[in-house]
């Protein structure tokens, strides 16, 4: 083992952190196997093999996030043949250029599929319950120019960051308990009813592989379409989603949730001290010849949001019904019925403006202009005519009319194809979508962004999914972690002196951040592993056996299997 001198008597200091863990994990669903078999590789020419390599940039994307270029400095003081077992890799194989080759593989095996084969592994070891599945996407911005074309187009689109000056590609995820089950790293201009509509029926085949009764898919408004509806329906999936508020039917159940003042007390749907409360009413209506179950929910969180959004429309509003008014006052018609229609036009157009509005049709007289230039003769008598013009005064706010947007805005509707479930349950289900807010959080964090360095959207596109895969193990370090949590009574105590007892993965492997092993080579050639007192405590062994790790693992590498497996 290249870190540790050969004297006997010597005792060699080398970090390894929690990186036994999410090593344990990439081989508990076999990432090295899989990663073998589905890349063509020369076991004569490469000095380790490719699915040792990821291995080694899945472990550092999870407990370092270090640029492609950096992997082999941060290997330099760690423990290679406790984390990847002996001999499995050396620093030499851990150079940048091993790693360009294997994206490269990577891509030509279509890396999609790779995923998804890692994906499907994952679901059936860890038994992940596909009966509710998550949907969303999110925009990835990167810097710099790109050369050449590839399978991904990096390119500008409506950007989630906010960063619509810069380039980008799209990340579509599925969820389930947590657990990326579908993935896809996508154009940086690609509709999200694309993906949507692409991922039903990905979806429809891996659930039926898995799952004997109907799933259910919940995402936001992007799925609404009359084309994903009806796919929905021919693959007999049962669906939540957000109702868009470009939809008339969405106004007029609004309308009708207001008229009917029927609210169903729903309340908070958890125990956090600022959750918000929720009420509901409940109908149903017909969508593209189809009827479904509608939900207009009012939410107190978006009442606080809402508040000062509906100020600032105000003040544009009155702007622009000042300056709507001052053009319409400088026309003169010549009939008082050319008038009247045009009052009438403008208070239809502004209709539902927030401030009151009144407009009347005044008659003026307007001298004729008949005659030519020059002075007017003497005793010239000018002669008038009666043109009509239509006056307009901009109040101030309506303030029933105010308080009735401000109710609108505070609320959002869910429709369902599902007509048996609670809707307060169905409503609990959809804020589950805050579990691929949250996964989108990991792939976003700055320290993974740094490593979108290359340069080649072929490389960009294989690493896009290198991240989907290190979080697909992190959620599952998490779910496992937390499932061990809810069967027993006492939190953990993590770094800062909190307690907790939902734990993310993140703050969670910060027990683990300071880990070193003291490295002894005996005489007989082999190596002697021992853990400092200060780290071998009643706390970290807890803690490994939640992570469902044996504590021996910081200390006994893993059996390797023949290089060429």
């Amino acid at each position: 083992m290249e870190h540790v001198t050969t004297t006997p008597d010597t005792v060699d200091v080398l970090s390894v952190g929690g990186m036994p863990i999410f090593a344990e994990y990439c081989r508990e669903i076999g990432i090295r196997e899989i990663i073998n078999d589905m890349l063509r590789w020369d076991k004569e020419q490469w000095s380790a093999t490719p699915g040792d390599l990821m291995v080694a940039m899945l472990v550092n994307l999870m407990a370092s996030r270090t640029p492609l270029y950096l992997i082999r400095k941060f290997y330099e003081n760690t423990d290679l043949d406790l984390i990847f077992g002996p001999g499995a890799l050396s620093l030499d194989a851990l150079h940048d250029r091993h790693f360009g080759l294997l994206l490269d593989r990577m891509y030509e095996a279509n890396p999609k599929h790779v995923f998804d084969m890692v994906s499907t592994v994952s679901v059936v070891r860890h038994g992940i319950d596909l009966r509710q599945l998550h949907s969303d996407t999110t925009s990835q911005s990167v810097y710099g120019a790109y050369e050449g074309e590839g399978e991904l187009s990096i390119t500008y689109g409506y950007s989630k960051d906010g960063r619509p000056d810069l380039k980008q590609f799209l990340y579509g995820l599925v969820v389930a308990e947590g657990v990326p089950v579908a993935g896809k790293v996508m154009n940086g201009n690609q509709s999200d009813k694309t993906w949507n509509r692409d991922v039903i029926d990905e979806l429809a085949g891996l659930v039926g592989h898995h799952v004997s009764q109907k799933v259910m898919y919940i995402a936001d408004s992007a799925l609404v379409t009359l084309e994903n509806l009806k796919r929905l329906h021919d693959v007999e999936m049962l669906f939540v989603m957000r109702l868009p508020g470009t939809y008339q039917l969405s106004k007029t159940l609004k309308h009708a949730a207001e008229q009917a003042n029927d609210w169903r007390n729903v309340g908070a749907l958890s125990d956090k001290p600022d959750a918000a409360t929720y009420r509901l009413w409940e109908t149903t209506d017909e969508l593209d010849g189809r009827t479904y179950r509608f939900f207009v929910i009012h939410s107190s969180s978006l009442a606080g949001q809402k508040a000062g959004m509906l100020e600032r429309q105000a003040k544009r509003e009155k702007e622009a019904l000042v300056k709507a008014a001052a053009k319409l006052q400088k026309r003169l018609y010549a009939c008082e019925a050319d008038a009247q229609a045009a009052r009438t036009e403008f208070l239809s157009a502004y209709a539902t403006a927030l401030h009151s509005l009144s407009a009347d049709v005044v008659a003026i007289q307007q001298e004729k202009t008949t005659r030519g230039r020059g002075r007017r003769p003497a005793g010239f008598v000018p002669e008038y005519e009666t043109k009509w013009q239509v006056g307009v005064t901009v109040g101030d706010i309506d303030k029933t009319r105010l308080a009735a947007a401000q109710r609108r805005e505070e609320t959002f509707i869910l429709m369902t194809n599902d007509t048996m479930e609670d809707a307060v349950e169905l409503l609990r289900r959809y804020k589950g979508q805050i579990t691929v807010e949250n996964r989108f959080r990991w792939l976003k964090d700055p320290a993974v962004v740094d490593q979108i360095w290359l340069k080649t959207p072929n490389r960009i596109m294989a690493l896009g999914y290198v991240f989907l895969i290190g979080l697909l193990i992190y959620s599952l370090l998490e779910r496992r972690l937390r499932q061990n949590m809810d069967r027993e009574t006492k939190p953990i105590r993590l770094p800062g002196n909190r307690l907790s007892k939902s734990p993310t993965a993140a703050s969670f492997m910060q027990l683990f951040s300071d880990v070193v092993i003291l490295i002894n080579p005996q005489t007989d050639g082999t190596v002697r592993r021992v853990m400092p007192r200060r780290f071998d405590t009643p706390e970290l062994r807890r803690a490994a056996a939640l992570a469902g790790i044996e504590f021996t693992r910081f200390t006994l590498p893993p059996k390797v299997q023949h290089r060429n497996s």
